[in-house]
């Protein structure tokens, strides 16, 4: 079984392995909150399909976008996602970590396991 629109959201597009740059939406910022939004970058090694052991991370990031401190392996498929964090009321509040809004790719429901991240986080290969 195949469906086109959700094909499309599970490609991998190719970046340059030496000089990755990863940039996503803005978060949108409640009223209640002191600070400006900062957001934490993790990226993943593909293991068979889902994200294994990660290999880049970030926190506190302050801008929507950023790059990568050191290049990845090319020829090797990565997963990434970002969460937002704020603080309200002297607590640090984080958001769940961002994801493709399309379902599961069709059969992996059963092999999913909500301790562990997501395969529906965003990806690319490294060239």
């Amino acid at each position: 079984w195949e469906d086109d629109s959700l094909s499309a959201s599970y490609t991998w597009p190719t970046l340059s392995a030496h000089q990755v740059r990863l940039r996503w939406e803005p978060a949108a910022v409640p009223t209640n909150t002191v600070a400006a939004p900062r957001y934490d970058l993790c990226i993943w090694r593909n293991e068979h399909g889902f994200p294994g052991a990660i290999v880049y991370q970030r926190h506190g990031l302050s801008e929507p976008m950023h790059t990568l401190a050191k290049p990845l392996t090319p020829g090797q498929e990565y997963f990434w996602s970002v969460r937002v964090r704020t603080q309200h009321r002297g607590a640090t509040r984080l958001s769940a970590w961002a994801h493709i809004a399309d379902p599961l790719p069709h059969g992996s429901l059963r092999f999913v396991n909500f301790n562990h991240p997501d395969p529906r986080y965003f990806r690319f290969r490294a060239r």
